[in-house]
């Protein structure tokens, strides 16, 4: 008969580093009610460093409640937990379908020491929403910003709305441009972007080596064309307005 073994025999540090690997959500909703050893281990903040929330997978983990409200409320609930057991270490967070810039505003006002954000809307968000949070985040390297289901002629509304100034008066470059010197990964689909931000954004972020713009409208010009080639390492833009896809990789 094969031997077989207890998980609380584990070292501490061995199960640590096995947690780090289920994620903040899980270990707040499930792990740390295992055992009294698991809930030790589960208080440690490195285990809080990155949190990751991919609605709806991490909601049908948390309770077995038909009301899909109450889920999201309680997702939401122990996302907070989990920024505030991070004790401002918090460095990666992933937010894919989970719609709420109320909770991206807790992240960013209790962790200014992000480095890694990705976010991907399940709708149209107005960007300048987006703005006042990426310019609470100084340090962050990569940003992956993605509105899934914009269809084209929302993004379109978008940008006459900045062109024309109707929202956002001040702010018409992204906060990319001016808040992120240590930026050197950027990927963006979904949004309007003029050249004046674009060029502002290559100005503005020396270090920044990938760029991503996908299914975005620019209208862009040659010249900023050739300065992108020159400068960013692994480029891929696809412009929608000009419905052309510029691709460099040195």
């Amino acid at each position: 008969m094969a031997e077989t073994r207890n998980w609380v025999d584990l070292p501490q540090d061995v199960t640590t580093m096995i947690f780090t690997k289920v994620g903040a959500v899980d270990i707040l909703s499930n792990v740390q009610f295992v055992c009294s050893f698991w809930q030790t281990v589960s208080k440690d903040p490195q285990l809080f460093h990155s949190i990751n929330i991919h609605q709806p997978d991490c909601v049908e983990s948390l309770i077995e409640d038909d009301d899909q409200l109450v889920k999201g409320r309680r997702l939401y609930k122990l996302a907070e937990v989990a920024v505030d057991k991070s004790h401002g270490q918090l460095v990666e967070v992933c937010l894919e379908n989970f719609d709420d810039i109320q909770l991206l505003h807790y992240m960013a006002d209790k962790s200014g020491l992000i480095k890694r954000l990705r976010l991907r809307f399940s709708r149209c968000f107005c960007r300048i929403k987006v703005n006042r949070i990426i310019r609470k985040l100084p340090l962050l390297e990569e940003l992956e910003l993605w509105q899934k289901n914009c269809s084209r002629e929302s993004i379109k509304a978008i940008g006459r709305s900045w062109s024309s100034g109707e929202v956002g008066s001040g702010e018409d470059v992204l906060a990319i441009a001016d808040s992120m010197p240590q930026l050197h990964c950027l990927s963006i689909s979904g949004f309007h972007i003029s050249n004046k931000e674009l060029q502002a954004i290559l100005d503005g972020c020396p270090n920044l080596e990938y760029l991503y713009i996908k299914r975005c409208y620019c209208n862009i010009k040659k010249d900023i064309v050739k300065i992108c080639r020159d400068k960013i390492k692994y480029l891929s833009i696809t412009d929608m307005m000009k419905r052309i896809r510029v691709q460099t990789v040195w």
